[in-house]
């Protein structure tokens, strides 16, 4: 999903090319050090941007670089038997591995507040459940495309989407296949609509869909494309379900967001109070 996808802000592989530019940049001016001052913080922001954008590996392997540039920019002054800081070599190496195993530990906490802080933003903007998008994410693409829509004269298609009779699936063989029912809804529709569409649950059985760029025409197409595949999904697992869905293709600026989910709830419950079981497109022009 969109904002999964984006918030990888620094690709892997370019994570680990900065951070071996980092640790150079460091070495480089690790070399003028006097050897009695330590220089541990210049390796540092490698270590720190590599474990937070590579991930664990690419930060340990930062780490060890790190140590190693640290051992070679110290390895003159043992050379030449002036360390005011380890004149033993037993030491010069035990403190270089001690320092790979701070550089590693920093690398390894770094990388897992990355992985907290992602499962928490992600966790904060879907459905536990459906792993669609929640509803208050979902308010925010829409914030978005609406703005696209007002500031470039781009048409965009809101769907809502209702499930007849879910209620009676609850009450007959309780809330266990309610919620399995609700799952197996949300993987039929991710199959059938594209990667820059934004699909949300917002509450209990009712759902959106967000079709950027795309005109009534072509929201007609995949609806019925959508509509056909749930439709069968039910009928194969067993489930007397059907769909009632609401589509408004706005080629103007509606006003605000809420005018906007205002029209598209309009257009699904107008469908669920006529019969249910079908969907209805509409086209706002202002």
């Amino acid at each position: 999903m969109r904002f999964i996808r984006n918030f990888q802000v620094v690709p892997r592989s370019y994570a680990l090319l900065i951070g071996l530019l980092l640790t150079l940049g460091a070495k480089v001016i690790d070399s003028y050090i006097p050897p009695e001052l330590s220089s541990t913080i210049l390796y540092l922001p490698a270590v720190l941007f590599t474990a937070w954008y590579g991930g664990y590996a690419a930060g340990l392997f930062i780490a060890a670089l790190s140590a190693v540039g640290w051992l070679f920019a110290d390895s003159g002054c043992l050379a030449s038997g002036f360390c005011p800081t380890h004149a033993d070599p037993i030491v010069f190496y035990w403190n270089s591995i001690v320092r790979f195993v701070k550089f590693g530990s920093i690398a390894y906490l770094i990388a897992a507040l990355r992985r907290s802080y992602e499962r928490e933003w992600r966790h904060a903007r879907t459905d536990e459940l459906t792993h669609a998008v929640n509803r208050r994410h979902f308010i925010e693409l829409l914030q978005i495309e609406l703005d696209r829509l007002q500031r470039y004269h781009r048409t965009m298609t809101l769907v809502y989407l209702d499930v007849d009779h879910f209620k009676q699936i609850n009450d007959q063989f309780g809330h266990s296949t309610g919620d399995r029912l609700l799952a197996t809804i949300a993987s039929t529709v991710r199959r059938q609509i594209r990667s820059s569409d934004v699909f949300a649950r917002l509450g209990g059985d009712e759902f959106a869909l967000l079709l950027p760029e795309t005109t009534s025409p072509q929201a007609e197409a995949v609806l019925d494309r959508l509509f056909q595949a749930l439709t069968q999904e039910m009928q194969q697992s067993g489930w007397q379900i059907s769909f009632s869905v609401g589509a408004v293709t706005f080629n103007t600026f509606p006003g605000s967001v809420d005018r906007a989910i205002e029209l598209a709830d309009r257009a699904m419950y107008h469908v669920k109070s006529t019969g249910k079981n079908r969907l209805m497109t509409q086209v706002y022009e202002g």
